[in-house]
């Protein structure tokens, strides 16, 4: 099975490109290329914007030589930062069940919205609106962590 048409649209192909490829230039060419050559600008010359440079950098050094150096403190300069030392826990005070309708509305237009307090949260409240002087214990105890000791690493048959 041969493809006769085929055949016929690459001679038409290939007739026509030999064509197209044969073709001579348009007259002038070389005249509007030698044209546009020399009506081309100048190049740019770098000198101006090199000394500019060099002057902005020259002012920058001679800013930075005539500056005062700040002493620093020898007291500031060797003392430890300060321990701050531990907070008074303060307990916030109990809030009525029901908010009025008004703090409802408004609450509907804060971003971002408020996140529901989860099941522990609410424990840890409870816990501490029932027992304040509990949770002031068992806040100002885990502040007070004692250093983590680890024993040698030993293992048996590397020895």
């Amino acid at each position: 099975m041969t493809n006769d048409h085929g055949d016929e649209l690459d001679s038409i192909l290939d007739a026509a490109l030999s064509e197209y490829s044969n073709a001579e230039p348009r007259a002038g060419l070389e005249s509007r290329i030698l044209r546009r050559v020399q009506s081309a600008p100048p190049e740019r010359q770098w000198w101006p914007i090199a000394g500019l440079a060099l002057i902005a950098a020259v002012a920058a050094l001679i800013v930075f030589v005539r500056l005062p150096a700040r002493d620093v403190p020898a007291a500031l300069a060797l003392t430890p930062p300060a321990v701050p030392p531990v907070a008074e826990v303060v307990f916030p005070k109990k809030t009525p069940a029901s908010r009025p309708a008004v703090h409802r509305a408004q609450e509907a237009h804060e971003f971002p919205m408020p996140v529901p307090l989860t099941p522990e949260e609410r424990a840890l409240l409870r816990f501490v609106e029932q027992q304040p002087e509990g949770a002031r214990e068992a806040l100002v105890q885990s502040a007070q962590i004692d250093p983590i000791t680890i024993a040698p690493l030993e293992i048996e048959g590397l020895q």
